[in-house]
């Protein structure tokens, strides 16, 4: 099976998760019609199509789970962010992003931190 490439749109990185999430509703969805007595027989191919995907995606999921830290410096949440540490460290101070951990000088961060 050949692995997913990396996408990028608009600069930030592919939802993997959100995309295995649509996919396994729609493999559920599949299921029931393939269940019932109205399905016809290409029902079974778009189910098969959908299952190989979804297997797809899962390794996506689980390369960037092995690949990504769960938390970042300052200096690579910047570099994440697309900003300069100054900035990053100015954003702190007004507010507008607040890190995981902060003791003393030591900060670190999650790419949640930016979104809330």
């Amino acid at each position: 099976m050949k692995p997913l490439p990396d996408v990028a749109t608009g600069g930030h990185a592919w939802d993997w998760r959100r995309t295995r999430e649509q996919l396994f509703e729609r493999c559920l969805s599949l299921n029931e019609r393939l269940h019932s007595s109205s399905h016809d027989e290409t029902t079974w191919s778009e189910y098969i199509r959908t299952l190989d995907v979804l297997l797809r995606v899962e390794e996506q999921v689980a390369r960037h789970k092995t690949t990504e830290p769960v938390v970042y410096t300052t200096a690579q949440m910047a570099q994440r962010l697309g900003v300069t540490v100054r900035t990053l460290l100015a954003w702190k101070r007004a507010g507008v992003v607040r890190p995981s951990i902060a003791k003393g000088k030591r900060l670190r961060w999650q790419l949640s931190d930016a979104l809330r």
